[in-house]
């Protein structure tokens, strides 16, 4: 099955064998955004230039509604979108959009979203995981990557910086010896990008201004402890 760049993030987000995912949900919702605007940058849809968007046109085509959305909100020439605080739009007003994703993910046999109530009132929402077979099939993936450096795309270099920023290494590895190995590894992955080409770049600085982001706002207010 072929997956999305924002459907391995959350495939990888949800802990393997737990109803919920493997570090706090607000560092999911910020990794969601990144990823959309990831998913852009990989298309050559857009680039990143003194941390503002500038669209670029050409013939690909975006299918997805909400990447054609977000095109559109950022098309304006004149006053270009600075790309934190089109991060944090989604984070804060925005995370319904997450939850879609995880309903279209549930139309592939993915994942299953529940609705429940607390306390029979309050209404809340849980996605769990049940294609365990895509995602050890991801993991395995990425643990080679992380642990060898070796044939890294774009794409993967800016999932390892987000499975690094919003702490998804429970899902990677279990061992602690291990898992500090592959954070070294996976800060020395982003931090020696070999940007070459403007997908590159682009992708580079949705990365940065994320890890940038993360830092200043959520683990500011939230902490840096996983759950």
């Amino acid at each position: 099955m072929e997956l999305t760049t924002t459907e391995k993030f959350l495939l990888l987000a949800h802990h393997p064998r737990k109803k919920r995912f493997v570090s706090p949900f607000n560092y999911i919702k910020l990794g969601y955004a990144a990823c959309v605007y990831m998913e852009l940058a990989l298309l050559d849809k857009i680039s990143i230039k003194k941390r503002r968007i500038f669209v670029k046109r050409n013939d690909v085509e975006v299918k997805h509604p909400f990447l054609k959305e977000l095109l559109e909100e950022v098309s304006n020439k004149k006053n270009p979108k600075v790309l934190k605080s089109r991060l944090l739009s989604i984070y804060r007003k925005r995370s319904s959009k997450l939850w879609e994703h995880l309903e279209e993910m549930e139309g592939k046999s993915l994942v299953r979203v529940e609705h429940k109530r607390f306390l029979g009132l309050f209404p809340y929402r849980k996605s769990v995981l049940t294609n365990t077979l895509a995602q050890q099939i991801l993991i395995s993936e990425y643990r080679t990557k992380l642990k060898y450096l070796d044939d890294l795309d774009n794409e993967d270099r800016g999932l390892i910086g987000l499975i690094d920023v919003c702490k998804l290494y429970p899902t990677i590895c279990r061992k602690k010896k291990e898992r500090k190995e592959f954070e070294k590894n996976a800060k020395e992955i982003v931090q020696n990008w070999p940007v070459k080409e403007s997908i590159g770049d682009a992708v580079n600085q949705v990365c940065k201004i994320t890890t940038a982001t993360m830092f200043l706002t959520v683990y500011y207010v939230y902490g840096r402890s996983t759950v």
